[in-house]
């Protein structure tokens, strides 16, 4: 079944599944689209076209949602770039800073994104926010922070605490 999705502009997105081309320009007009557009399938297509992605008719569901991804990639990869240009950071100094893994040290991470492979997920949004927000954290603030808990007893662990219970019968323990 086709899916009709509308996106306005300060408006709900709206995503209804449809029987047919008639039941599309109903929809379409009773979701606020003006009236000269729900004449004809092409003109609503028209309209659809001018309006905010993803807005459009799509075979079925798998399909919209492979679209909104895709524009969500493309937002992120903007949004990087943006972050790029305005922090003057590097590729890898970005991805340590938002604490992405980079296992070849190489900014592979942010350029899977700016290529538009990746999505970024709702952490990685917050930790840039931070970042542009506040700056980025070197490894020695980050530490004097994570130091402030505890007066730094978390670092300093007794063997026996580490132990498995279910292997040492402790009935306690953190592995």
């Amino acid at each position: 079944m086709p899916l009709l999705v509308i996106a306005r502009k300060g408006k709900p997105v709206i995503s209804i599944q449809c029987a047919d081309d008639h039941d599309a320009l109903t929809i379409a007009k009773t979701s606020g689209a003006p009236d000269a557009v729900c004449q004809s399938i092409a003109s609503l297509m028209q309209w659809l076209a001018l309006q905010l992605p993803p807005s459009g008719v799509y075979a079925d569901k798998e399909k919209a949602d492979l679209a909104l991804l895709q524009i969500r990639r493309e937002q992120d990869a903007q949004l990087l770039r943006l972050a790029l240009a305005t922090t003057g950071m590097t590729q890898v100094a970005l991805a340590a800073a938002l604490g992405l893994s980079d296992p070849r040290k190489d900014g592979s991470a942010i350029r899977k994104v700016l290529l538009g492979k990746n999505a970024m997920g709702g952490s990685t949004r917050r930790a840039l926010a931070y970042v542009l927000k506040h700056g980025a954290m070197t490894a020695d603030d980050e530490q004097h922070i994570l130091d402030q808990l505890g007066c730094g007893e978390w670092k300093t662990m007794n063997r026996k605490q580490l132990r498995n219970p279910r292997l040492s019968g402790s009935g306690h323990g953190l592995i």
